[in-house]
Parts: structure tokens; C-alpha cells; sequence
């Protein structure tokens, strides 16, 4: 089949004031794409091959099925009714939250990136780990992402989550090894190998792989001499906007992009005060259990 290019921007006449059905948000993958229209209901069209259409057209798991028309996913709007609030499409899979905070995913699960069950589908040939129609995640989200391997979501209390690779189901992303984030989450972004996620109070932390220097820090020589060995797999702060208020952060395949404004200087002061009141204390923590601790295993005359 040929190849159509082209240099100039086309309309998609499915929608708009003509057909009385608006787009209020569109996600791209390798070779598909997904939008939600103002009522709600999701629209799909491109390269179906692995169900990442989500139509259960059944095609006999061959490869090239092509999808000409934005299509409606009839299971949201027929099968299970259900109004669409967030999409995001990766190379072969789509995730989808619902207004009921549900998430479905459907599409290649070669590498746990749908977060459930879909069962092997077997042919003379070859064996595809897919769902071609909408599968139930267990997990409650109101934004999803994701890259063509890694999926991720931010529940409503702001928490974080991800899964895909070595996660099979959806895991929280915490802070250090024991400890939850303190702050909300309000966006996350999926890069190739490395994630950003951005706070409540305009913070940026990142994680993932740093060899092309995607989490904004100067690995120290050791780790410059094995690219592999330079992972986080804590989320880091980005120490570069400590004095910035960051909006959205994005992350392409080996690169970081942040949008950021000025923080009040006032509550940049008030900020710095508590951290220093907060360091005191903690120093003055420290200093009493160790006198405690020397008092205990002083030795009786």
C-alpha cells in the first residue's frame, strides 16, 4: 500500500460546527489516533493492527488492518455507557480514564504496558498478547499516560502511578523506597526510558535513565563511565527551578522540556523559612536522641 505525505495541514471533517460534534482533546501514537468529543465519547482511526483501535473487530490478528474515518468506540458508548475524560495513545496501545475514574486500556501488551490480563491470542504462526477492546485496569485514575512501552496514571488524591516492563499491574511511584509523595500530583509526562511529574506547589521531580542527561543532573564521573548504570529509580527534585514555579513538564525520547514562571518571592521566602525551621528541628532531633543514646551507654560508677 502507498504512502499518502503531506506538507499541509487537513481538516478532519468529522468533526467540528458542520457535523455538530466538537474535539476537546486528541492523543497520537505511532500510527493511530484518539479523540474525545464534547459529549464524551471516544473516536479512534489509523492502523488497527494488536486492537489499539479498541473496535473488537476481531481481524484474524493480521497485521495492516487500516481504520480510513474517525470510528466510534462503541463499547463506551453502547456496551458499557460511559463518558470519556482523558486518553493517551503510545506506539501500539491506547489508555483511557472514564468520568467515573475508571481505567480501560486496549492494544499490544508485549510489555505489560496494559496493566491487566488479556490471555495469549494464538494463530499458526504467532502469538499477539492483546485486547482489541476495552479491558478494566485495576486502578482509579482521573489523567492517564504514557510512551510506547510505559504507562502511568495519577489517581484522585494526586497520587502517582505507573505500570508496564516489570510491573504487570498498576504500582504507586513513591518518593523514596518507604515513603508516599506529601504533595499532589497535578501532571506527569512518559518519556522513552525516564518520567517527569510535576506538584501542587510548581515542583518538578524526575525519573528514569539520565545517559543523555534527561533528568537536568550532573551524573558523577563513576556512573558517566557505565550509561546503563545511570538510572533513578527514586523520582529526583530539579534543583534548576528552585526558584520557579514549573506548569507542565514534557518529555520526548531522550530530552526534557519544562514551562515554567516566576515564583513569588514572597513565597519563595516562606519556603526557605520553613525548610530552615524544619532543618532545626530536625538537627535539634538528632542532637537530643544522640545525647540520649551516649547518656544510656554511659557507665555506672
Amino acid at each position: 500500500q502507498r504512502r499518502v505525505h503531506g506538507t499541509t495541514p487537513v481538516k478532519v471533517a468529522h468533526f467540528g460546527a458542520a457535523r455538530n460534534r466538537r474535539a476537546v482533546k486528541v492523543s497520537l501514537g505511532k500510527e493511530h489516533v484518539a479523540v474525545i468529543d464534547e459529549d464524551g465519547q471516544l473516536w479512534t482511526w489509523g492502523n488497527d493492527d494488536y486492537g489499539r483501535l479498541g473496535h473488537g473487530t476481531r481481524f484474524s490478528m493480521k497485521l495492516g488492518t487500516k481504520v480510513a474515518e474517525p470510528t466510534l468506540v462503541s463499547y463506551f458508548a453502547r456496551d458499557n455507557p460511559v463518558m470519556v475524560a482523558d486518553v493517551t495513545c503510545g506506539a501500539v496501545h491506547t489508555i483511557v480514564s472514564t468520568e467515573k475514574q475508571q481505567v480501560f486500556a486496549f492494544g499490544r501488551n508485549h510489555y505489560q504496558q496494559l496493566g491487566c490480563d488479556t490471555g495469549a491470542h494464538v494463530t499458526r504462526t504467532q502469538q499477539f498478547d492483546c485486547a482489541d477492546v476495552p479491558t478494566p485496569v485495576p486502578a482509579v485514575a482521573i489523567r492517564v499516560y504514557c510512551n510506547s512501552n510505559t504507562s502511568a496514571a495519577i489517581d484522585p488524591d494526586g497520587m502517582p502511578m505507573m505500570w508496564g516492563g516489570p510491573h504487570s499491574s498498576p504500582v504507586p511511584i513513591k518518593r523514596s523506597s518507604n515513603k508516599l509523595f506529601k504533595s499532589k500530583m497535578i501532571d506527569m509526562s512518559v518519556g522513552r526510558n525516564h518520567m517527569a511529574l510535576v506538584t501542587e506547589q510548581g515542583r518538578l521531580f524526575l525519573m528514569g535513565k539520565n545517559t543523555f542527561g534527561e533528568l537536568g543532573v550532573e551524573d558523577p564521573w563513576y556512573l558517566k563511565r557505565n550509561p546503563f548504570a545511570r538510572m533513578r529509580t527514586e523520582p529526583i527534585p530539579a534543583t534548576a527551578f528552585v526558584n520557579q514555579f514549573v506548569l507542565q513538564a514534557v518529555c520526548g525520547n531522550r530530552c526534557t522540556a519544562a514551562l515554567v514562571s516566576d515564583r513569588p518571592a514572597e513565597e519563595a521566602k516562606e519556603e526557605k523559612e520553613a525548610k530552615g525551621a524544619k532543618g532545626a528541628k530536625e538537627a535539634k532531633e538528632e542532637k537530643e536522641a544522640k545525647g540520649a543514646k551516649e547518656a544510656k551507654e554511659e557507665p555506672i560508677a
